[in-house]
């Protein structure tokens, strides 16, 4: 069933540079992941977990099919969440995995969290974000600019312009 979750032009401008801040982070991050971890196992740990909030927070966003209403979700932007489905890509598979490796271990304490932060160091951080930006680009590119800020709005029309 389709149903339209309302918020004003204003509320999904201010939740679209929220997004454009989690992207970035997430992408800054897994650039500098490998040797976070290797310099220092504490701070490499911290943006380990920093990572991979933004990884869930960005694939809820973007993956999220029954959303609490005061939770952004990608749907929020179109006239329909049938529009967004039929422009997002399927849900990668490293995606899904992450995500509910996150959810289930990372930001809960667990008998088992002790066995996934060396899990977590074996990811594809690159891969994950790729496949974020990947979404990201499609959304960005996909909503009615009247409902971006000016971080997605001047991403939008510089992504446009790139051949």
């Amino acid at each position: 069933m389709d149903t339209i979750r309302q918020h004003t032009s204003d509320q999904k401008k201010d939740a679209s540079e929220l997004l454009f801040y989690e992207v970035t982070m997430l992408h800054e991050l897994s650039c500098h992941m490998e040797r976070l971890l290797n310099q220092n196992a504490i701070l490499g740990t911290a943006a380990l977990e920093a990572f991979s909030v933004h990884a869930k927070v960005l694939h809820d966003f973007f993956y999220s099919e029954d959303a609490p209403p005061d939770v952004v979700v990608a749907q929020d932007f179109f006239e329909s969440s049938n529009e967004w489905d039929g422009v997002r890509c399927a849900e990668p598979e490293l995606l899904r995995l992450a995500a509910r490796r996150i959810g289930d271990h990372v930001a809960r304490f667990t008998y088992d969290s002790a066995e996934v932060v060396p899990l977590l160091k074996g990811w594809d951080y690159c891969e994950i974000a790729t496949e974020i930006q990947d979404a990201f680009v499609k959304f960005v590119n996909a909503v009615p600019s009247k409902y971006l800020g000016p971080h997605c709005s001047e991403f939008k029309h510089h992504d446009l312009a790139e051949p």
